[in-house]
């Protein structure tokens, strides 16, 4: 879908008669509007796969799939433009939010991957009671199940599924951006872990970081009632955090707890 060179050629000729008529100064042509490299060598290629020989259909049938085709190529190049125009708002509005930064800093994470990371899993950080609840709501902890004696370890198939879909995606970038990454997950295949539980540890660990980091630099909204960082909420077997906790070892000042004293 995102080849557009491709779907204008097939605009430009939709059967194979049109096709073998190109030459490269056209498929060249075509090639330099979408800013491709190697145009001459790329051309060459195009031009002699359009030449082969095909098995040939009545001309009536050629018409009619030639008709199709252009109607499906013209279809997807305006999804491409509208996909690109709502990719666009999204890294705007993206952009805007006071964790962005925060997420642009885990590797593997683009402006898409973080706007569809932050919309699923929420932005209140007393959300989740611990680390582990975020990983049960995205699917990255495993669930132990014992029976008699025997006892096994499944995935988490209850899960938010675009959530963990983004969360993979973002491990999985993360392989070839970070060593760090990488290194942790080869550790994890080297101790005969799979591909995807594998990734689920990369990305738990990668999320860890991140929840730190959100809990020591997240700012009270409104800048002018002078609030310092908002405390963790305490998890499972954890005393309560004071309002006073600061986590960047500066003056702690009490935090509002009610909005309306702002």
């Amino acid at each position: 879908m995102t080849s557009t060179d491709a779907l204008e050629l097939l605009i430009k000729a939709p059967t194979p008669q049109a096709a073998a008529k190109l030459t490269r100064t056209q498929i060249t042509a075509v090639l330099a509007r979408h800013r491709r490299h190697s145009r001459p060598q790329k051309s060459a290629t195009i031009q002699t796969a359009l030449r082969e020989e095909h098995l040939g259909l009545p001309g009536a049938v050629t018409a009619a799939y030639a008709a199709a085709a252009t109607a499906h190529a013209r279809l997807l190049i305006s999804l491409k433009e509208q996909t690109d125009q709502l990719e666009g708002q999204v890294k705007a509005h993206f952009l805007e939010h006071l964790d962005a930064e925060i997420y642009l800093s885990m590797p593997g994470i683009g402006e898409i991957t973080g706007a569809r990371v932050l919309a699923e899993a929420g932005d209140d950080p007393t959300r989740y009671a611990s680390a582990k609840a975020r990983k049960n709501y995205a699917g990255t902890s495993p669930v132990t199940r014992a029976s008699g004696k025997s006892q096994t370890v499944q995935a988490r198939h209850v899960r938010n599924n675009r959530l963990a879909a983004a969360l993979q995606l973002q491990a999985f970038s993360a392989l070839r951006g970070s060593p760090g990454a990488r290194r942790y997950y080869d550790k994890q295949r080297a101790r005969e872990a799979g591909y995807n539980p594998a990734l689920r540890q990369v990305d738990n660990r990668g999320r860890a970081g991140r929840r730190g980091r959100q809990t020591a630099y997240r700012r009270h909204p409104c800048d002018q009632c002078g609030a310092g960082p908002e405390p963790p909420r305490a998890g499972r077997g954890e005393r309560p955090r004071s309002a006073h906790w600061n986590p960047v070892n500066s003056t702690a000042r009490t935090r509002s707890s009610s909005p309306s004293a702002c």
